[in-house]
């Protein structure tokens, strides 16, 4: 079914390269010396640099080979990311409904643990919705780690009436710590990781205990859903968690081979950490640095898009830039680390390193060469063109966004962004995914807390009975 995918996409790019040729192989203006500079001209040095740049470019990227390359292979492998997925989430979505959780034949144990560091505005939600949860045999455990504001004195009055159980650790160790002392402290069977500043709905421990039925499952990923639809930047991250991330999620889970099981909603059967470990404090993104080990350690892993944690996301740029640096340098960190031997762990090495790699390296640079032709077809006057080109491009991303949007079960209205978030919010990311890559090679990375903004419980209700 991927193989069909894929050979779908570029039969897609294909059509579209025979269609715009003829509209951008107009042959460029005279070059320099040549008939179109009059002798004498009074052209400005800089201008004149400008324009032989151009002239060259013109001549490379409107030959028939280039365009070519532009259209089949350059565009083709910019979609493949979410273009061939389709077929696999709508599948997905179909047999998601075959395997869904029967009734439970008993209550495992269950130990809820939020890591929380600085986190006085919304360590609260996050320990209401949980108590909140229809689940009866759970444990919820805060571990605070080392925190300078007011965390530990939200979390206490739970604690002191048995709600919850609070571990105040004096110094901040980082995530990776802070959920390692949660873990050394229970006996749960299954171990669910929950963000401080995310917001599980009502009856998702019912469903991760139903899937943990199955003794082959290991670890469970749950659907991040933005909870802060605020502003354009946030609605943007919202259809981005949905298509660039729920979509291929649904996919790789097909495909045995997901890539990370989300800090904000993650669940693990305990033994698994006696297998592979805890969690490791090389990387700053150790989600998915755990993913690994256990796709490397051949475990189960399984996606449950109605397991729903609401989360915050940065309502600035600011905010986003900060957020990303860590996610993609530590995605790069990620994959140094497993590199080695890449090619001996079945599903992951024939689909997770290669996305990895695509997504990385090769689409973010393709993505921003294609701005830059963009640019120069425009220098160019190829107008008539560059709008056949947008459209194209632009019918396809609105496919996108509305296929995800359906199968997420999503607003509507999220798809009206498409624009925005195909020709200025992918570029955006795409330039703070290499400024990240800089900080890593200069040992610059590390955990940057973004803002906190509050109150997620409006958003939580019962999903899908069981």
């Amino acid at each position: 079914m991927l193989l069909g995918s894929f050979v779908l996409t570029g039969l897609v790019f294909v059509a579209l390269y025979i269609l715009l040729y003829p509209y951008l192989a107009i042959a460029p203006p005279a070059g320099p010396g040549g008939s179109g500079e009059a002798a004498g001209s009074s052209t400005s040095a800089p201008n004149q640099v400008v324009s032989t740049v151009a002239y060259f470019l013109a001549v490379a990227f409107t030959s028939r080979p280039a365009l070519w390359l532009f259209y089949t292979v350059i565009l083709a492998s910019t979609f493949l990311n979410e273009f061939s997925y389709i077929p696999l989430a709508f599948y997905h979505d179909r047999i998601r409904k075959e395997r869904a959780p029967t009734r439970l034949s008993r209550f495992p144990s269950i130990c809820v643990i939020i890591p929380a560091h600085n986190e006085e505005k919304t360590v609260e939600t996050a320990i209401t919705t949980l108590l909140e949860q229809s689940y009866p045999n759970k444990e919820i455990m805060i571990v605070n780690d080392g925190s300078t504001d007011a965390t530990a004195a939200v979390a206490a009055p739970y604690a002191a009436s048995g709600q919850v159980t609070l571990l105040n650790r004096r110094e901040s160790g980082g995530k990776a710590v802070a959920v390692n002392t949660g873990i050394a402290a229970t006996h749960a069977e299954i171990v669910v990781v929950v963000d401080a500043d995310s917001a599980l709905q009502r009856d998702a421990l019912m469903r991760i205990a139903a899937h943990f039925e199955n003794e082959e499952v290991k670890a469970l990923s749950g659907n991040v859903k933005v909870g802060n639809n605020v502003n354009v930047l946030t609605n943007l991250q919202s259809l981005e968690y949905i298509r660039g991330i729920n979509l291929r999620r649904r996919a790789f889970d097909i495909l045995d081979s997901e890539i990370v099981v989300p800090g904000a909603a993650g669940a693990f059967r305990k033994s698994t950490y006696g297998e592979v470990g805890t969690l490791d404090t090389s990387t700053v993104v150790e989600d998915m640095d755990q993913t690994m080990k256990l796709s490397k350690a051949a475990k189960d892993i399984l996606y449950d898009p109605l397991v729903v944690a609401f989360t915050e996301v940065p309502e600035s740029l600011r905010g986003l830039v900060r957020q990303r640096v860590r996610w993609y340098g530590g995605t790069l960190q990620v994959f140094l680390k497993h590199r080695h031997s890449w090619w001996k762990f079945g599903a992951l090495s024939l689909i997770g390193f290669p996305y990895l790699i695509l997504t990385m390296f090769f689409v973010p640079v393709l993505e921003l060469v294609t701005l830059t032709l963009l640019f120069v077809y425009l220098y160019q006057q190829l107008f008539l063109g560059v709008l056949l080109a947008a459209l194209s491009v632009l019918a396809i991303e609105f496919v996108l966004s509305a296929t995800a949007v359906y199968l997420e079960r999503a607003n509507w209205r999220l798809v009206l962004y498409t624009p925005v978030y195909a020709f200025v919010y992918r570029y955006v990311l795409d330039i703070i995914r290499f400024k990240a890559y800089l900080d890593v090679f200069r040992g610059k990375i590390g955990w940057a807390r973004v803002q906190r903004y509050g109150d997620l419980s409006g958003k939580i209700r019962e999903t899908a009975r069981l």
